[in-house]
């Protein structure tokens, strides 16, 4: 065999054995674009997909007007008519749920969900 044949022959190999591992690297991409997308929310446009420093994902939703932890009403009607709107807006349902009362019968906190 002459240096020019092995030349073509190495090439081919070349060509062969690159073509695997292209291969082997899609079905991987293929494989990671599987596993992000079952990770994504149904309405993609409504929800953006986060992270906690823990490694946690959770999904935030894309409103106007999300309340903010420890925000004080006048009324309870009030806060339950906030946050059903915000409620609608993202996408979710509230519940009422009990309450609790101070020893004088006052309503001291309510619970939704």
């Amino acid at each position: 065999m002459d240096e020019e044949t092995s030349l073509q022959m190495d090439e081919e190999e070349l060509k062969k054995l690159n073509e695997v591992i292209v291969e082997e690297v899609m079905e991987e991409v293929t494989v990671m674009e599987e596993v992000t997308e079952c990770m994504r929310t149904p309405r993609p446009t409504l929800y953006e997909q986060n992270e906690t420093p823990g490694g946690s994902i959770y999904w935030e939703p894309h409103v106007e007007g999300i309340p903010v932890e420890g925000t004080y009403y006048g009324t309870i009607d009030e806060a339950l008519d906030m946050y059903t709107k915000y409620a609608e807006m993202a996408g979710f349902e509230v519940k009422k749920g009990g309450q609790r009362k101070t020893k004088s019968g006052a309503v001291q906190h309510k619970y939704i969900y």
